[in-house]
């Protein structure tokens, strides 16, 4: 009986330690997906949370990146890569600079651009970089740019005029101007663009956290002298907490859910899941943001805005697909 019941029982403990292996594995599959999943819905509200500030643009997002420095330096500290720091070449500091004024320009046009037309066609338009990026690459880097790329940004630039022809939120945005908001917009994401190539080079010999953290600071400091030059008074009140204290929060949310977090996951999930996913995955950001606009902001994009901003995602994705299958074009996007 005692022969038996081991057998049994052994049996059971084989069963039951095949059964939790299985479940680790499936839990380790599934994690990055569910990293990449929650990163996407951290960027998708930063246009959200730009519209209830009601600080001045270039003042919402300078203190967006101030709080983002501090916040990868702490991350930086938390996970023990300090010593990205000491490994880094003395020539690659111009590319931080370099990197860093291109997201400041990024954030300040784009953040600007949210004043003159919808949620849905800015969030679009700024989440056309990918195409810039890939021409950019046949610009200055002598990539190839194959047909179905250039398929794809043919496509696009289609979807794109229809958005600018067609965005009549006038009745919701007071200062409405969709040719001057839409322009912000594609600067938007040419500026990204560049911040991103950059990245692609450098981010080769430079860790991820050493990274992001110089080129947050120094977008930090061009983003000071933007807003010290075109909102002095707005810029020193923030200081004096002399603006509506909702705005604080704001500013928090910004850095720690799209910035940091957001980001951060964007950067672990792609250890995991093949470049050209998460790029596609990263498509959904202005659907989900459209979405969250009709609710919070009651801000529903008419019928063109939609269509349209499917042919500019249909573009996009196309191109970027195309790209990921000869290497990694994104590992960070603002």
């Amino acid at each position: 009986m005692f022969f038996l019941k081991y057998i049994v029982n052994e049996q059971f403990s084989i069963k039951l330690i095949i059964q939790v292996t299985e479940k680790s594995i499936l839990i380790n599959v599934r994690r990055p997906y569910i990293i990449l999943v929650i990163g996407l819905f951290m960027v998708s509200w930063s246009s959200i949370f730009i519209r209830l500030a009601s600080s001045p643009p270039l003042v919402t997002a300078f203190w967006r990146l101030l709080l983002s420095f501090f916040g990868m330096l702490l991350l930086t500290i938390a996970f023990r890569q300090t010593r990205e720091f000491r490994k880094i070449p003395s020539s690659y500091y111009k590319f931080f600079v370099l990197s860093g004024f291109f997201l400041a320009l990024h954030f300040a046009s784009w953040f600007i651009s949210l004043s003159y037309i919808s949620v849905a066609a800015s969030v679009t338009v700024v989440d056309s970089a990918p195409l810039f990026v890939v021409i950019g690459g046949y610009l200055f880097l002598k990539e190839k740019i194959n047909k179905l790329q250039g398929l794809g940004i043919i496509i696009s630039i289609f979807g794109g005029i229809i958005i600018g022809l067609s965005d009549n939120s006038g009745s919701i945005i007071q200062n409405f101007d969709p040719f001057l908001g839409n322009f912000l917009a594609l600067i938007g994401a040419i500026t990204v663009s560049g911040y991103l190539l950059i990245g692609r080079s450098v981010r080769q010999n430079v860790g991820n956290f050493a990274y992001m953290s110089w080129v947050y600071g120094f977008s930090t400091i061009f983003l000071f002298i933007f807003a010290l030059l075109l909102n002095p008074q707005e810029l020193i009140n923030s200081f004096l907490f002399n603006i509506e204290i909702e705005n604080y929060l704001f500013f928090v949310l910004l850095a720690i859910g799209p910035s940091i977090l957001g980001h951060t996951f964007y950067n672990f999930a792609i250890k995991d899941i093949k470049a050209a996913v998460v790029s596609i995955v990263m498509l959904g950001e202005p659907i989900i943001t459209s979405l969250l606009a009709i609710l919070i902001l009651n801000e529903i994009p008419t019928p063109m805005i939609i269509f349209g901003g499917s042919i500019v995602l249909t573009g996009v994705g196309l191109t970027v697909w195309t790209e990921r299958q000869k290497n990694s074009l994104i590992k960070n996007l603002s």
